[in-house]
């Protein structure tokens, strides 16, 4: 099945891989990766996917308060969190798919 991919999200694909093959050429400990190898794996799967809905939920929720001029203290505290969390899965989903796709 083919997934339609808008042109904008992939140049930025585009670029997180040329982003990373600098990276990894920069570092000779992981020299066998090449950009072959980027290209064919893809690190993003259903939880960066669920953890960035929930993110944009709870960062959509500190808009409608601030528009109805309530406190945001706590939602923006709670949006923090999430963000956190949703960064983290991403960074950890491409360091263990960066080991895989270099062994």
């Amino acid at each position: 099945m083919h997934v339609y991919m808008p042109r904008i999200f992939q140049l930025a694909v585009d670029h997180h891989i040329t982003s990373t093959l600098t990276l990894v050429e920069s570092n000779s400990h992981i020299a066998g990766c090449t950009l072959v190898h980027l290209i064919k794996k893809r690190w993003w799967s259903e939880e960066p996917s669920i953890l960035r809905t929930d993110f944009a939920a709870k960062r959509n929720r500190i808009t409608t308060l601030r528009q109805r001029g309530e406190d945001t203290t706590q939602a923006r505290e709670i949006a923090s969190v999430a963000r956190r969390t949703y960064l983290d899965e991403i960074d950890s989903a491409q360091a263990t798919a960066l080991a895989q796709w270099c062994q």
